[in-house]
């Protein structure tokens, strides 16, 4: 008895954490649904609320490899199995103009002025190559699962890792796709970091998540580490960062029949210590509105938009170029920098194996009065591509590829690249 009051009393404490953390989106109340993000997808059911068996989505990019993949392996007591899988991965471009990286669109990287690149390159690598481990097991304290997955996408194409978690009932620890996130309305692209203004970034966290109560919302609410993106200039390399809060991230989504809504919210608090032991302390926060929406079996609509200060790591464009913070020359102190971005994308399913989307995106930076003149202000983003699943798990696409890069001093660049994929999951 006093057990079942003390789980109740903890559950209803992470109710109105949830809520504080995610703003509630007053929608008009539908029946929950199963909701469809890509076409090919997975589900996992929802072992709290068994009664009436809903299904909760699982957080499924477009370019993971199919769960349909993989060798299992089970033991002789059956309470647990062993999953191994990879993907074999051959990425290629051909630019027209404007960038060098191989593996990547990166609107960021984009030269302007006497910089730019006018010859044509051509590009091959099987870095994207993948190689996962997954195992899920029966306790005494439930079921769970565990997994592994790498690529070479790391130092001098070592190995990196993509994610690395255990997960039990509504619990997760490890690495893999922050709740400032939202993978399931990121659409199919040949690049590999999809559009500039995506936020699609993979952090280590503890995580909750649940339902409220039998309303068609799910909340989600985790720590996640800080890792502040700043760069510090030749003048301040006295200066590290030393955090002591985690950032703490949370999220509300509202599924109905045609697809589902989420809202995100983060705060972060970033302190830089300098030798003296004086410290710049700057909080940051961020929104992410993003949902899909089916207009029918064959069309899909999905979006994306993002605004706040000191979470340019979130940004795919903008991450790791040190743009969480800023330093201001005439105080010596750090400043957050803010960001917007929106991404727009209409998906189309020609036939059973065939698909497109249509992408464009816009990322943001509200630059300040003492940032040089040579800093980024703003980029566009526009891709249009076709994936044919030839065999189950091989998969061939093609993409057109088109960005462009502004300056804060109004300079710009662009860069065209036609680029292709090669899938052949096992």
């Amino acid at each position: 008895m006093l057990k079942n009051i003390f789980n109740k009393k903890i559950r209803l404490i992470l109710h109105i954490f949830a809520l504080l953390l995610s703003f509630p989106l007053f929608l008009y109340p539908q029946q929950d649904s199963t909701i469809e993000n890509s076409f090919s997808e997975t589900e996992i059911q929802d072992t709290n609320d068994t009664a009436d068996q809903d299904t909760i989505k699982a957080e499924v990019h477009p370019q993971d490899i199919s769960e349909e993949a993989g060798y299992i392996i089970e033991n002789i007591g059956k309470w647990g199995k062993l999953r191994i899988y990879g993907s074999v991965r051959l990425s290629g471009a051909y630019d027209l103009n404007g960038l060098t990286s191989a593996n990547s669109f990166s609107t960021y990287d984009i030269p302007v002025g006497d910089d730019a690149i006018s010859q044509p390159r051509f590009f091959m690598s099987p870095h994207q190559t993948r190689l996962g481990l997954e195992v899920t097991r029966s306790s005494l304290i439930g079921n769970f699962k565990l997994k592994i997955e790498s690529d070479f996408l790391g130092k001098n194409n070592g190995l990196r890792i993509r994610h690395a978690y255990v997960e039990s009932g509504n619990f997760l620890i490890g690495q893999t796709w922050s709740t400032f996130t939202d993978v399931n309305s990121v659409p199919a692209t040949v690049d590999i970091d999809g559009p500039n203004s995506s936020v699609q970034l993979r952090t280590v966290r503890i995580r909750y998540s649940n339902k409220i109560l039998e309303t068609p919302y799910k909340y989600i609410v985790s720590l996640e580490s800080p890792d502040p993106d700043i760069i510090l200039p030749d003048s301040s390399s006295d200066r590290i960062p030393s955090q002591f809060l985690p950032d703490i991230a949370g999220k509300l989504t509202y599924n109905y029949s045609n697809g589902y809504v989420s809202l995100s919210t983060i705060l972060r608090g970033i302190t830089v210590k300098d030798s003296a032991g004086s410290s710049d302390q700057i909080i940051g926060s961020g929104l992410l509105l993003a949902g899909v929406y089916d207009l029918d079996e064959h069309n899909k609509f999905l979006f994306q938009g993002v605004y706040g200060r000191a979470i340019s790591r979130f940004i795919t464009a903008l991450n790791g170029k040190g743009l969480d913070l800023v330093l201001n020359p005439v105080t010596q102190s750090f400043e957050a920098t803010k960001t917007f971005g929106l991404l727009l994308s209409y998906s189309h399913k020609w036939r059973a194996d065939i698909s497109s989307a249509f992408t464009t995106g816009l990322v943001d930076v509200i630059n300040k009065d003492f940032e040089p003149p040579d800093a980024f202000s703003e980029s566009w983003y526009l891709s249009g591509n076709i994936f044919w699943n030839a065999l189950l798990g091989v998969r061939l696409g093609l993409e057109f590829s088109h960005g462009t890069r502004l300056n804060k001093d109004g300079e710009s660049g662009r860069a065209t690249r036609f680029g292709f994929i090669f899938y052949a999951d096992f």
